[in-house]
């Protein structure tokens, strides 16, 4: 019988064949009312991905994982960290609206050298303990099993045996929630998990987590759906000699774009108050592939002059003043340019 209602939004380790995802659904006590992962992506994938979250299926957890691509960005100095405090407060923002109790998995990596990176799992384990949200430190549970080299199958995933601990971990944390919630009241515990009233005894604060997030679909002239047994999506297809002017209300910061990764060859100059050329060409160009949908950020956000950002589309080249995304080869392949975008992601400032 199905108690516990959840909702996923990760990235592969929240897909993959035998993950922490797959095994929850083994479990007739998780009801997984959607799975929202998308793999290959930044933190950034958080807001594209809760764009597609059902409201009508209400959830009472959301568990989030994205720290892996993070540190995998990070270790390539490929990363822009204040974008993963924006997204954390969206996605909290989308908690308290919604009255989904929050819960983030906490995922390290395996160094080369057999060990765990945990540069990103702290910093996310900083930003839970600043908002009172309950996670599952995957470090700490590695070191009760085992040794690392043995618990992981890659550097970015956790064998199949070791991610159902995690499951089984995660879902003990769901059912003493459950309980909590059934105790004092399914919104209020929610409103109390990402701190929305934080109080001392010396000075009481009233705090709204609230987000400054928007996405912006595009529009073009060319235009091309891609669609998998799972996903559809409508991309604008540019070339190099496409302009396109991304604009808005007001003063906006572009934090990243989601778009097709497998049909994506192309650097974006990006021109408002500053100027970045951010590389989105990759080692996964494919044209046979149906569909690799992404959420990528840009290295150096953009922040607009009047309220509009302007785009146009190079071919990549080996250069200082093209920044590489992690998934970016130094040396770009030689085809023709084009770029598959869905939308961007901006920030209001």
């Amino acid at each position: 019988m199905h108690e516990l209602n959840i909702k996923i939004l990760g990235t592969s380790n929240g897909i993959i064949k035998g993950g922490y995802a797959a095994h929850l659904l083994e479990n007739e006590r998780v009801n997984v009312l959607q799975n929202l992962s998308i793999g290959s992506s930044h933190p950034t994938v958080i807001a594209h991905a809760l764009e597609r979250s059902d409201l009508s299926q209400r959830e009472e957890f959301l568990l989030l994982d994205v720290c892996v691509n993070e540190q995998r960005a990070m270790s390539k100095n490929r990363y822009e960290q204040s974008i993963s405090v924006s997204m954390f407060r969206h996605f909290l923002s989308y908690c308290s609206e919604n009255g989904v109790t929050p819960v983030v998995l906490l995922l390290p990596v395996l160094g080369e050298d057999c060990q765990l990176i945990t540069e990103t799992t702290e910093r996310w384990k900083s930003l839970c303990d600043q908002y009172f949200v309950r996670y599952l430190d995957v470090f700490e549970l590695a070191n009760r099993f085992g040794t690392a080299k043995d618990l992981w199958r890659d550097s970015n995933h956790p064998s199949i045996e070791f991610s159902e601990k995690i499951a089984e971990e995660t879902f003990h944390i769901f059912s003493e929630l459950h309980s909590e919630n059934k105790k004092h009241g399914f919104f209020k515990m929610a409103r109390k998990a990402i701190n929305i009233f934080r109080s001392s005894s010396r000075n009481p604060v009233k705090e709204g987590i609230f987000s400054k997030l928007d996405i912006i679909h595009l529009n073009s002239e060319k235009k091309v759906v891609r669609k998998t047994n799972l996903l559809s999506v409508d991309f604008c297809v540019y070339d190099e000699s496409s302009k396109l002017v991304i604009s808005s209300g007001g003063d906006f910061r572009i934090l990243g774009f989601a778009l097709d990764m497998a049909h994506t060859h192309s650097a974006l100059k990006l021109s408002g108050k500053n100027i970045v050329i951010q590389r989105f060409d990759n080692s996964y160009y494919d044209e046979g592939k149906k569909l690799w949908y992404v959420s990528w950020s840009l290295l150096k956000p953009v922040y607009s002059q009047e309220g509009k950002v302007e785009v146009s589309f190079l071919k990549p080249k080996r250069d200082g003043d093209f920044l590489l995304n992690d998934h970016t080869p130094f040396q770009p392949e030689q085809r023709s340019v084009i770029a598959e975008l869905e939308s961007v992601l901006v920030e209001y400032v």
